[in-house]
């Protein structure tokens, strides 16, 4: 069923196909045709479910009184007609391109494709520090002594290279 969604004042309204409102999200409540509604809600995970049995489970939920069903593909898979799961490990290149400029105390190193962060670990004399970073550089004027730094690529859809 299509659903169309209109804001009135600090309201939202959901109406049905047949312009009928339906749903009322306010400030204070949920009111489905005119009377206050707490939804019930479920989830099914496709991986953890043989495909013929997803509709008879699905019919299962909305007869235990589910009105709304949460569905789901685990990550890094890739659904198949084989037995047999496909798994998709995305991965990200490590970090590399690493300089120091001893003139400007700089650390800068190039940037990896895909990552949106960049994890630098700073350890000094035993004392760590770690900085989540988006820019390519970092600077080390603050810090006497043994040095050591490592920096990891991130991005939360792919797995950063140990």
């Amino acid at each position: 069923m299509n659903f169309q969604t209109r804001k009135i004042q600090n309201n939202v309204q959901i109406a049905d196909n047949s312009g009928n409102d339906r749903i009322k999200v306010t400030n204070q409540m949920l009111m489905k045709d005119g009377r206050a509604w707490i939804p019930v809600m479920g989830e099914m995970q496709y991986s953890r479910v043989p495909c013929e049995r997803w509709e008879e489970n699905l019919q299962k939920m909305k007869e235990g009184g589910i009105e709304f069903v949460v569905t789901a593909l685990a990550s890094g898979y890739i659904s198949s007609v084989s037995d047999t799961p496909i798994v998709y490990n995305p991965m990200l290149d490590a970090v590399g391109g690493v300089q120091f400029d001893a003139t400007s105390g700089e650390l800068t190193w190039d940037a990896v494709e895909d990552a949106t962060s960049y994890l630098v670990t700073i350890t000094v004399d035993g004392v760590t520090e770690t900085y989540s970073l988006t820019q390519t550089a970092i600077s080390l004027t603050k810090y006497r002594g043994d040095i050591t730094v490592t920096i990891k690529a991130i991005n939360v859809a792919f797995n950063s290279p140990e």
